[in-house]
């Protein structure tokens, strides 16, 4: 929402102050001003909005691999624990 303001800002600024950077006594000026300033936010709002992409695919594949560790800890248990059960099962059928 800060991105937007401030592209909303900077792209009407023209209309409060005759005398900034993106201001013109031309209306085709301003429009080319507010046009590159509007197409520059659109910019940032998508770059950003690929670093929120990138950020929660990092996020996400931290899990799977903290989700895979763990099931593996769990099958790593489980062998063990069929072999002591199977090597008490053999220690009384021996006997």
């Amino acid at each position: 929402m800060i991105i937007v303001a401030i592209v909303f800002i900077v792209s009407n600024v023209s209309y409060l102050y005759s005398h900034t950077p993106f201001s013109s006594s031309f209306p085709y000026e301003v429009f080319i001003i507010r046009t590159l300033a509007d197409l520059g936010g659109v910019a940032i709002l998508y770059a950003y909005h690929i670093q929120l992409v990138r950020l929660q695919n990092r996020f996400e594949a931290r899990n799977l691999e903290n989700i895979l560790e763990m099931q593996y800890a769990n099958y790593q248990i489980s062998e063990q624990s069929m072999e002591l059960v199977n090597q008490k099962y053999h220690d009384l059928y021996v006997a």
